[in-house]
């Protein structure tokens, strides 16, 4: 993603993400923030989907931030059927 977009807009809203897991047709791209998540789902979008599919990826992709990713694997390892990250998925 750094050479498809400019540096600044790299660093404000890509430099911090991570992609944790590309499960069952889903993307789960953890955030420092709810507002970066916001961000990325609403507006910014096209350019994960146009990164995942360079690599062969074709998913959903859920935005969530780090706390809510933690959150998800922590019940996850008390074995809590309902543990997700909490958020909602978008489709490309």
């Amino acid at each position: 993603m750094r050479n498809t977009v400019t540096r600044p807009t790299y660093e404000t809203w890509f430099r911090d993400i991570h992609l944790v897991s590309v499960n069952d047709g889903v993307a789960v791209i953890a955030c420092p923030s709810a507002f970066v998540a916001d961000m990325l789902e609403s507006r910014l979008a096209n350019i994960i989907y146009q990164a995942l599919e360079a690599e062969g990826i074709e998913t959903e992709a859920v935005f969530a931030t780090y706390e809510q990713v933690e959150a998800a694997v922590a019940g996850a390892r008390r074995g809590d059927a309902e543990a997700s990250v909490g958020a909602e998925r978008v489709q490309a």
